[in-house]
C-alpha cells in the first residue's frame, strides 16, 4: 500500500507526486521502503520502520527476504532515519500505535512543531487511545531529536514524571541494551 500527501502552504493542484521529487519517504516496512526510493528527491530523507512483512512471494518460498535492505537504503539515501517503531509501539501497550510514532518523527523532520498536534490528536481520536497516541507522537519525535543530536541505536523509552495529573517524559537508551532481551513478567 503507498498513499501520497503533498503538503504546501500554497495551493496544492494534484496530489500525486513525481518520481524523483518527494521531499520524505515514510514507510512502516523495510522493503517497501526501498521499494519507493525512487519518489525521493536527491538529498531527500527516509524514515522507515524496522518491520519486516513477508510479501506471498516470501511466503511461499519463491524468494527470500533480503537481510541487507536498511544497509541498502542507507547506502542510495544519506538523510536515513530507521526505526523500531513497531518495537517502541509494543513497548508502549499497542504495536497499532506504530503509525503514530512514525508521524511524531515525520513532523519533527519537516518542522512543523509549531501546530497543535496535541489538540489535533485530542480532536481525532477516540478518548481511551488519546494518552498512548500523545506518547507515541512524543517518541516518534525525540526519536528524531535524539538522531539530530548524533545519538544513533537508540531506542526512545518514556519515564513517568507524575501520577495526578499523569505526566511523562522521554530518554534515549542504548538500542542493545533493550533488543532481544528476554524479560520475565
Amino acid at each position: 500500500l503507498v498513499s501520497q500527501v503533498r503538503y504546501s502552504k500554497e495551493k496544492v493542484y494534484s496530489p500525486v507526486i513525481d518520481k524523483g521529487t518527494a521531499d520524505i519517504v515514510v514507510s512502516f516496512e523495510e522493503m517497501e521502503a526501498l521499494r519507493c526510493l525512487d519518489y525521493l528527491q536527491p538529498g531527500g530523507t527516509v524514515v522507515v520502520n524496522t518491520e519486516r512483512i513477508p510479501s506471498m512471494t516470501v511466503l511461499t518460498g519463491a524468494e527470500e527476504y533480503a537481510e541487507d535492505v536498511i544497509e541498502e537504503i542507507q547506502k542510495a539515501v544519506e538523510k536515513t532515519h530507521v526505526m523500531d517503531a513497531s518495537g517502541m509501539a509494543k513497548e508502549l501497550g499497542n504495536v497499532k500505535a506504530a503509525n503514530v510514532i512514525l508521524l511524531g518523527a515525520l513532523v519533527k523532520l519537516m518542522g512543523l512543531d509549531d501546530i497543535d498536534w496535541e489538540g489535533i490528536i485530542r480532536k481525532n481520536v477516540k478518548e481511551k487511545f488519546v494518552d498512548l497516541n500523545l506518547k507515541a507522537f512524543q517518541v516518534g519525535a525525540d526519536a528524531v531529536k535524539a538522531a539530530d543530536a548524533g545519538k544513533t541505536a537508540m531506542m526512545i523509552t518514556l519515564d513517568r514524571n507524575g501520577e495526578d495529573p499523569y505526566q511523562c517524559g522521554t530518554s534515549a537508551h542504548d538500542i542493545h541494551d533493550i533488543a532481544n532481551v528476554e524479560r520475565k513478567v
